[in-house]
C-alpha cells in the first residue's frame, strides 16, 4: 500500500474529524482506490471508532439520476437520512475519470435528485464531524495542465502536511484580515482588488484537510456577476459551464443567488 494513503488516512481521522472511541464513521468513496478505503477503515479502527463504507461510481450515479422518478429519490431519502443520523462523522473521497460525466444530464433530473435528497446533506453538515476531499485523477491533472504524476505528488504533499503546525500563523492572519481594508493580490495574469473593511475573518484549520482563513469579499466589480464571469468560476467549482443546466437563465446574477441557488450555500 502507498505510504501516502496511510498518512492521509491518519490526518483524516485525527486532525480532520478527531474520531473518538465508539464513534461511528461513514466513509463515502467515489471512484477511488480500494487501498485508500482500506487505509481509512484501519485508521478508524486504530482509534476504536466504528467504520462503515459506501462505494459509488460516477457512471452508475449518472444512470440512476437520468430520468429518475420522485419516488426513487424519496425512498432513498428515508434510509439515507436515517443512516446519516446514526453517524458521528463522515469522510468522503471523490474521484472522477471524467469531471464532465454529468454534463449531459437534463437540468430537471439533477435538480429533482438534489432537492429531494438535500435533508441528508443538511444533517451531515450541521450534525456530524465531516470532511470531503477530491481524489487526484488524470482528469484533475488535465484541468491543472499537469502530468498525472506531478499532480498526484502536488496533491499528497498538500494533504499530508501537519496542519496543526499552521494554527499560530492562521491566528495572526485572522487578526491581520480583521483590521485590513484594501487588499490587492498580484500574480501572473492576476490583479485582484477587494475590500475587507467591516467584514469578519475566521481561521479554519481544525475540521478539514486544509488551512485557510475565511471571509466574504466585496470586489471591485460590485456584488453581481455576468454569465461569462460565472462560467470561468464554475468550471473549477463544479466541472460544469453550461448555465442553463444549472438553472441560471438571467444574464446577471447576484452573489447571494449564486451562493444559494448554484452552490447550495446559506447564511
Amino acid at each position: 500500500m502507498d505510504s501516502r494513503y496511510l498518512t492521509l488516512a491518519e490526518n483524516l481521522v485525527s486532525h480532520s474529524t478527531n474520531l473518538d472511541a465508539g464513534e461511528k464513521l461513514l466513509i463515502h468513496a467515489f471512484d477511488v482506490p480500494d487501498d485508500m478505503v482500506l487505509a481509512l477503515v484501519r485508521a478508524a479502527r486504530n482509534r476504536s471508532a466504528i467504520p462503515f463504507v459506501q462505494v459509488q461510481h460516477a457512471r452508475l450515479d449518472r444512470e440512476c439520476i437520468l430520468d429518475g422518478k420522485e419516488i426513487q429519490f424519496s425512498s432513498a431519502l428515508g434510509w439515507e437520512l436515517q443512516r446519516m443520523k446514526e453517524m458521528d462523522a463522515y469522510i468522503a473521497l471523490r474521484g472522477s475519470s471524467n469531471v464532465f460525466e454529468n454534463s449531459d444530464l437534463p437540468a430537471e433530473d439533477m435538480k429533482r435528485a438534489m432537492k429531494i435528497l438535500k435533508p441528508v446533506l443538511d444533517w451531515r453538515v450541521q450534525e456530524t464531524k465531516w470532511c470531503v476531499l477530491r481524489w487526484p485523477t488524470p482528469s484533475m491533472a488535465q484541468q491543472a495542465k499537469m502530468s498525472s504524476e506531478a499532480f498526484e505528488n502536488f496533491y499528497f504533499n498538500a494533504c499530508c502536511m501537519d496542519y496543526k503546525r499552521m494554527t499560530q500563523g492562521m491566528a495572526a492572519l485572522e487578526a491581520r484580515m480583521r483590521n485590513a481594508d484594501r487588499v490587492r493580490i498580484i500574480g501572473p495574469n492576476t490583479d485582484l482588488r477587494f475590500s475587507l473593511k467591516g467584514i469578519d475573518a475566521v481561521a479554519c484549520g481544525g475540521t478539514q484537510v486544509n488551512a485557510h482563513t475565511l471571509t466574504s469579499l466585496l470586489t471591485e466589480f460590485g456584488e453581481r456577476f455576468s454569465k461569462a464571469e460565472l462560467e470561468k468560476c464554475l468550471e473549477s467549482l463544479t466541472g460544469e459551464t453550461q448555465m442553463d443546466k444549472l438553472g441560471l437563465e438571467n444574464e446577471v446574477i447576484s452573489c447571494r443567488e449564486f451562493a444559494e441557488e448554484i452552490l447550495g450555500f446559506t447564511d
